[in-house]
């Protein structure tokens, strides 16, 4: 039996038996980029295979904790593992939603699944990576353009959380800098019906407004190259968002 990474508890394991030799273990470490400790190499079992006495071994793969806790994001939370399960035992998703009713709730997705007529409902944080590269993968589209826009006001406002430090009235500033930029009737609008404060940092507030101004461009390249809305259909999604936003600031 060939070497292969194994899981167990949370942990990652390079599991090999006595058959292999330590150096087809490190060629196959080598070969996968793996990080091992082979202080803490552990035999796992022992048997007999046509008479012969085999061990087994279990070496532990090093992982950094911004790794681990990427990996384990990627793999998903309960919520999405049970949604997981249900499209593995041949669920299909009939609609996705999007729900909060504010800024501070954790927005969540509603999905409506069917299978064999019977119908059902998983709801699953929005953000996590695992649920965002299902969507994208699948090519999913929400209900409607407003759960679309209120995805998208979401991801805006996590791609300025880096600047939460400076306080609400730098971001307010930043959206309206946005909106103002983005040029439509209503977001210039709305940037003229934002309030100016004196703690707002004006550099701090452009830094931020170009950062989100990026997130936008590619937003709205994925909802027309991935989910193949129309340009005008995503620019008014990228308005509405931007009007949500302003509404929470």
């Amino acid at each position: 039996m060939a070497p292969f990474i194994d899981e167990s508890e949370g942990n990652r394991f390079v599991r090999y038996t006595s058959d292999d030799s330590k150096e087809s273990v490190e060629q196959f470490v080598k070969a996968n980029r793996l990080e091992v400790d082979w202080s803490h190499l552990l035999l796992s079992s022992t048997g007999t295979i046509n008479g012969r006495r085999v061990e087994q071994y279990r070496l532990p793969i090093i992982e950094s904790t911004f790794v681990l806790s990427l990996r384990q994001e990627l793999q998903g939370d309960g919520f999405y593992r049970v949604l997981q399960s249900d499209l593995e035992a041949g669920h299909d998703i009939h609609g996705v939603g999007f729900e909060s009713t504010s800024p501070q709730q954790h927005a969540r997705y509603t999905f409506v699944l069917a299978r064999l007529g019977i119908v059902t409902t998983r709801e699953v944080p929005v953000g996590g990576l695992a649920v965002e590269n299902l969507l994208w993968l699948r090519r999913q589209r929400l209900k409607t353009l407003a759960d679309e826009a209120n995805r998208l006001a979401f991801h805006l406002r996590q791609a300025g959380t880096p600047f939460e430090f400076f306080g609400d009235a730098t971001r307010s500033l930043a959206i309206a800098m946005l909106c103002s930029v983005f040029g439509r009737a209503r977001t210039v609008r709305a940037s003229q019906g934002v309030v100016q404060q004196d703690t707002a940092n004006q550099a701090v507030a452009h830094t931020m407004m170009v950062t989100l101004a990026t997130a936008l461009r590619t937003y709205v390249s994925k909802l027309t190259a991935d989910l193949l809305y129309s340009f005008d259909e995503a620019i008014a999604i990228a308005e509405d968002a931007l009007i949500n936003l302003t509404s929470a600031a």
